[in-house]
Formats: C-alpha cells, sequence, structure tokens
C-alpha cells in the first residue's frame, strides 16, 4: 500500500474514533471513567491472547480486579492517597521485574508464579497506567478552578503528545527513513525519531498553551513524552516479538489493536500526571 493510500486508511479510522472517543468520554467524569474502563478490558483481553501463545495461563479475573482497583481509587480518593497509590505502582513494578528475575533464575519450569506474574504485570502496566489519566482529570480541579471535564481537558495533554509524536515518526519515518533504530521494531528509524521529536513537542506546547499550562511544564513535556511514546512503542513491540505477533490485535482496521493504539500512552500519562501534580499540587 501508497503511503497516501496507507495514511489515508489510517486517518479514516482515527478521526471517527477519535470523535467518538471524546463525544462519550467528556460528556461526564463517570463518561470518561467508563470509556477508559471499556478500553483498558479490550487491551487486557489482547494481552492475554499474547501470554497465551507463550504458554502461560494468566489469570483474567486477578489482573481484572487489581485493574478495577486503581480506576476505583483514582476515581474516588483524595488527591494525596492518588499520588501515594501512584508511587505504589512504580514500586510494585520494580518489584515484579527483580521477582521474575528471580523465578527466571531459581526455577526455570513454569509454575504459579510466572502466571501470577503475567496477571499482575499486565494489570500494572496496562490498568494502572491508564488509571493516571483518570487522576489527570481529578488535579485539572484544582489547576483549572471551576472549569469542567469538558471545558479544560487536560487529561488530552498525554493523548496528544503520545498521538502526535506516533504520527510524527510514522510520516517522516516513511517519506526520509533510512537509519534504522533498534533490532526489536525494525521499522523504527532514527528520521522517524527527529520527526516524532518534531510533531510532539510542538504539538504538546501548542495544545497546553491552549489550555493556559505553565511553560516551564510544557517545554519539559514537549520534550519527554516523544521519548516516552517511544520507549511504550518499542516495549510493546517488545512483549509482541516475545510471543512471535506482529499486532496485537484487529479491534482498528489498518491500525491493529488496542494495544497497538495505546502502547505510547501507557508510557506518557503516567509521566504528564507525575509532572503536573509536582508542579501545580506537591510545590
Amino acid at each position: 500500500m501508497s503511503l497516501n493510500k496507507d495514511f489515508l486508511a489510517r486517518v479514516g479510522i482515527a478521526v471517527p474514533a477519535a470523535v467518538l472517543f471524546l463525544t462519550f468520554a467528556f460528556y461526564s467524569e463517570l463518561n470518561f471513567l467508563v470509556v477508559c474502563g471499556f478500553f483498558v478490558a479490550l487491551a487486557l483481553r489482547e494481552y492475554f491472547a499474547l501470554v497465551r501463545r507463550g504458554g502461560y495461563r494468566p489469570m483474567p479475573v486477578l489482573a481484572a480486579g487489581i485493574a478495577g482497583v486503581f480506576f476505583f481509587v483514582a476515581y474516588t480518593a483524595p488527591r494525596d492517597d492518588i499520588s501515594s497509590l501512584h508511587i505504589a505502582l512504580i514500586l510494585c513494578v520494580a518489584a515484579m521485574v527483580l521477582l521474575k528475575g528471580a523465578d527466571m533464575a531459581l526455577q526455570p519450569g513454569r509454575g504459579i508464579s510466572p502466571a501470577v506474574f503475567a496477571s499482575m504485570f499486565g494489570a500494572l502496566y496496562i490498568g494502572g497506567s491508564i488509571s493516571c489519566a483518570i487522576n489527570i482529570n481529578h488535579i485539572q480541579r484544582d489547576i483549572f478552578p471551576g472549569m469542567s471535564l469538558g471545558q479544560a481537558p487536560l487529561v488530552l495533554l498525554p493523548f496528544v503528545g503520545a498521538w502526535a509524536s506516533d504520527t510524527g515518526a510514522y510520516l517522516s519515518g516513511r517519506i526520509v527513513g533510512r537509519e534504522r533504530l533498534t533490532r526489536i521494531s525494525p521499522n523504527k528509524t532514527r528520521e522517524g525519531l527527529m520527526g516524532a521529536v518534531a510533531a510532539g513537542f510542538t504539538a504538546t506546547v501548542i495544545f497546553g498553551t491552549s489550555l493556559g499550562v505553565h511553560r516551564h511544564v510544557l517545554l519539559l513535556l514537549g520534550l519527554i513524552l516523544p521519548f516516552a511514546a517511544l520507549a511504550g512503542d518499542l516495549f510493546e513491540s517488545a512483549i509482541k516479538r516475545r510471543f512471535d505477533a506482529k499486532d496485537s490485535g484487529a479491534f482498528f482496521k489498518n491500525h491493529g489493536g488496542v494495544l497497538d493504539r495505546f502502547d505510547s500512552i501507557f508510557f506518557c500519562a503516567p509521566i504528564t500526571y507525575f509532572l503536573l501534580y509536582y508542579f501545580y499540587i506537591y510545590r
């Protein structure tokens, strides 16, 4: 498929999907929670399918329960509790990585530990990350007092930064891409990375400025989000490569699965939340 046809096909899916997302998500805060939960459920379903391809038996109920706890706390808890929860999230992920390493070293066989690890990791990687978007909506009340979700859609900031970076990487990579960036994802190029940085930085700063976010925060986010988006993309590519899969699914025609479309968000949403929290709430 040529660049023009491929790009138009992607736009033809992305634009209607984005319109539907915005229409339902920004009607109310509860709607936003439900929409996020819907996509997290789809992403977990795709993740479990990948894990099963590797011979593991994930525990969907365990993963759904953990993800549900993150969503519930993010939606109902005071700001301080939310902050503590996501510091715990970082520690849990680090601890589970160490647990996996110990399990591989001491018990090469596939017992219950890999299944538990895979299920908990999916819940934290997908549910914990997206719950940070709900937290951004929480702290928005303090950053923009008196404004509703639809009047000051601060929660869109990580989405704009991530998807602008993805688009910039795709276009520049297809048009002028020559030098391969990494073996994990052979289609990634150095030229695509430069396009991602340029597009992600520009979109983040322009969109954030329109919302009234402080310029120091925007400059920092503009520099970080393109690399976070790339890291999220490469991380998901490594998961697919581990289980010998090209796409995580086919929910979005010509776009792959939900994991393929939200992989950069899984990294960008927590980073955006922590930076906004630090600059506007903690300080």
